[in-house]
């Protein structure tokens, strides 16, 4: 019978994390930010001269916030690429924890079942030294042989 502190079947181990792949998500951000850039340009029929220019203007002012926004996504990309090796290293950080907070349970339960046989040990020590002491009681006292 196991004296354990934690049971077993409370003990959780957390697999090994695959690193975290840097091509993939640059590719990613990539298409990301290549959907958001200007689009091609179609030919437009020619806008007479008489009607004003507002929605020309209009156009150009959806591509410049389309452009804004693209250049937006692109510092994201940046900051990801930046932030992607200190995730990596802290995923590396955490599996070295588990496995310090999974020896660190093993040792405990050793040390509690090393503890409870020191515990009987002494135990059976005490009992054995009541007994011999009753017997020398006998002895003294002339109650035994």
């Amino acid at each position: 019978m196991s004296t354990s502190i934690v049971p077993q079947d409370r003990v959780h181990v957390v697999p090994r994390r695959s690193p975290v792949n840097l091509q993939a998500l640059d590719d990613e951000l990539g298409e990301v930010s290549r959907s958001v850039r200007r689009p091609e340009r179609t030919p437009l029929d020619p806008v007479p001269e008489q009607v004003q220019d507002v929605g020309r203007l209009a156009a150009d002012a959806v591509l410049a916030t389309a452009e804004t926004a693209a250049q937006e996504v692109g510092k994201l990309s940046a900051l990801v690429k930046e932030l992607a090796p200190q995730l990596e290293a802290s995923l590396a950080d955490l599996d070295k924890s588990l496995l310090i907070i999974t020896e660190a349970c093993k040792q405990v339960r050793d040390r509690g079942e090393r503890t409870k046989l020191l515990v009987e040990a002494s135990n059976n020590l005490a009992k054995d030294i009541r007994e011999k002491c009753a017997e020398f009681s006998k002895m003294v006292n002339g109650d035994g042989n």
